[in-house]
């Protein structure tokens, strides 16, 4: 029987250890992410972050949403009034411009 891994920050596996349900798992990873910071559509849209917060320019008068990972809407507005988020994964729209980000603080 195969299991699969559970990737962490790295520095941060002794404590995915310690605690339910993470100390379950066999196979603990550590890691550094790396990609893309940001992404340029069409018409000059980017959606980024910036020092743990969400930027967003280029969108005229277009709406910006923001989800977070269980689909949840957390935000609809201008890019002027963009909230500061707390740590985790979120889902940015800008018209037909889609991008996940993580927030790390």
């Amino acid at each position: 029987m195969q299991y699969g891994a559970l990737y962490v920050p790295t520095g941060t596996k002794a404590l995915y250890e310690q605690y339910d349900p993470w100390r379950n798992f066999f196979n603990i990873k550590e890691y550094t992410p790396s990609g893309i910071e940001e992404i340029e559509a069409e018409g000059g849209v980017t959606i980024g972050v910036e020092g743990g917060k969400t930027v967003v320019n280029g969108t005229g008068d277009t709406k910006v949403e923001v989800f977070g990972t269980n689909g949840a809407a957390v935000y609809s507005g201008s890019a002027d009034n963009l909230p500061e988020l707390a740590a985790g994964i979120y889902i940015v729209r800008v018209g037909s411009t889609v991008k996940k980000v993580a927030i790390a603080k």
